[in-house]
């Protein structure tokens, strides 16, 4: 879930941390005027995994290792569907 600041125009403020589609409606504690919020640039947290390690899930580097074996047989069924088309 996304972090959002609310502002009110009296420079009161606070962070919430809520899901995007709820609709926005919480009103300032000071002077009761409804209060506008504005997505927060957060960490995404990449399941312990650093982009800049260079390092690849198990589930993609399996794949990368074995593209030649998933292609052969993506080909062969591609191969097999299309004869099957045409008799």
């Amino acid at each position: 879930m996304p972090d959002y600041v609310y502002r009110c125009v009296c420079k009161n403020e606070f962070w919430v941390t809520e899901p995007m589609l709820d609709p926005p409606g919480h009103f300032c504690g000071i002077c009761g005027l409804k209060m506008w919020r504005k997505p927060q640039v957060t960490t995404v947290h990449w399941g312990g995994l650093k982009p800049s390690d260079g390092e690849l899930a198990p589930a993609v580097k399996n794949h990368i290792d074995n593209v030649d074996q998933i292609r052969e047989e993506t080909d062969e069924h591609y191969y097999e569907r299309d004869q099957n088309k045409t008799t």
